[in-house]
């Protein structure tokens, strides 16, 4: 009470009861029969049958009402569950359940960590990460569980798939929505992880990440320590006894489809600014992410000649949201054009974001207009409603 700064109303566990039933069928039945008795307080149940914790722990646990004020925690579960909870994953070793083999693979897991841990005391700390967390439940999209510690972002999800998913990771699918790696993930989502062969730890994931594993990894380590760059202790990892290296294999890139929900993800470069409808092409650039250009900008032509960098990409059936435009006019350099190009722009619900007057004589001017449009059609529009103006010379998009 004293550490944690509650005070004795506030504790929640002061009266707990643990029930011992045969089954797993019978936990939920007795489950079942207190809630008749007591109401249950809201989001405090946890199941730990369906989804057990890394350590093999399994049992239901939930908080009641009770008709004397005070809340009452009980915990339901089997005799081999509570043996397990008791005296520890060693128990029932000999039974090979899929909770048996997750507790291997977490035993396993403490090894690895004790073997790259730098002093004893990070290896408890580590230990006590992984022992004492509020776990959150994510899906791949396959159906398969993963637990993590509580504010576990998308990329300590892509460590705990794999490590050479995590070292080279680029974005996430959360929810099929794509997200950023710092995203703080939530139990019951669906986690994919895009990857790019190209793509190299930074040393600003350190700052993300919050389980021992994607923290402890050497590769992020030695990054973000500043001993070597990233793709040095990448290539040394990869070595083979004879000195060469290899190069990682991550699988075959999907392509993205961008939805207009990915503003912090994607990056629309200046040179071209794409809009929805018009073809594109992607490129992981390094403290940019993934820059997004058209396939007829100037640039693609030089970026294309680092092809591990370039990013299958393409828009979504639906796109929400407004992308900047430009469009390039030169009128005839009369009192009150300004106001008409504008007005006809206006028709078009496009919104005006920046005018700039690149060149101007007594006879003729050129403006550029800065737009936020939504898709290629809308631009269309723009152009063919200034075009039918009396002062519009020329207009195309820039």
């Amino acid at each position: 009470m004293k550490q944690e700064q509650k005070t004795f109303d506030q504790v929640m566990d002061v009266f707990g009861f643990r029930v011992i039933v045969g089954s797993v069928m019978q936990c939920y039945m007795a489950l079942g029969a207190v809630h008749a008795l007591f109401k249950p307080v809201d989001k405090r149940f946890r199941d730990f049958i369906a989804i057990p914790k890394a350590n093999g722990y399994q049992s239901l646990h939930t908080l009641l009402f009770s008709s004397f004020g005070s809340p009452i925690e009980v915990q339901i579960r089997t005799e081999e569950m509570d043996q397990v909870a008791e005296r520890g994953i060693a128990a029932h070793w000999l039974y090979k359940t899929p909770v048996q083999s997750r507790a291997q693979n977490w035993l396993t897991g403490l090894v690895e960590s004790q073997k790259e841990a730098g002093s004893s005391q990070e290896f408890l700390d580590n230990v006590k990460i992984d022992l004492f967390p509020d776990e959150v439940y994510l899906f791949s999209p396959k159906g398969d569980i993963l637990s993590l510690p509580r504010n576990a972002t998308a990329l300590d999800y892509a460590y705990a798939v794999h490590t050479k998913v995590g070292d080279h990771a680029v974005a996430a699918r959360v929810d099929k929505k794509l997200a950023p790696l710092r995203t703080r993930l939530n139990s019951g989502q669906t986690v994919e992880i895009i990857t790019a062969p190209s793509a190299t730890p930074s040393p600003s994931w350190l700052d993300w990440v919050v389980s021992s594993r994607a923290r402890t990894e050497d590769l992020l380590a030695e990054v973000a320590l500043g001993n070597r760059m990233a793709l040095q202790v990448a290539q040394a990892l990869a070595r083979t006894v004879d000195g060469r290296v290899l190069e990682p294999h991550v699988g075959n890139a999907e392509k993205i489809l961008i939805t207009g929900a990915e503003r912090g993800v994607l990056n629309f470069p200046d040179c071209c600014l794409p809009v929805p409808g018009d073809d594109i092409v992607g490129y992981l650039s390094s403290g940019k992410g993934i820059v997004v250009h058209r396939t007829d900008c100037k640039n693609v032509p030089e970026l294309r000649k680092n092809a591990e960098r370039m990013v299958p990409i393409g828009w979504d059936r639906q796109v929400s949201g407004e992308f900047r435009s430009s469009i390039r006019i030169e009128v005839e350099n009369k009192p009150g054009v300004l106001a008409q190009v504008a007005a006809a722009i206006a028709e078009t619900k496009a919104n005006i974001d920046n005018v700039e007057y690149q060149e101007r004589d007594l006879a003729s001017a050129v403006i550029v207009f800065l737009l936020n449009v939504r898709d290629r059609k809308h631009i269309a529009d723009v152009i063919r409603r200034v075009r039918r103006l009396p002062v519009a010379v020329g207009v195309q998009r820039r």
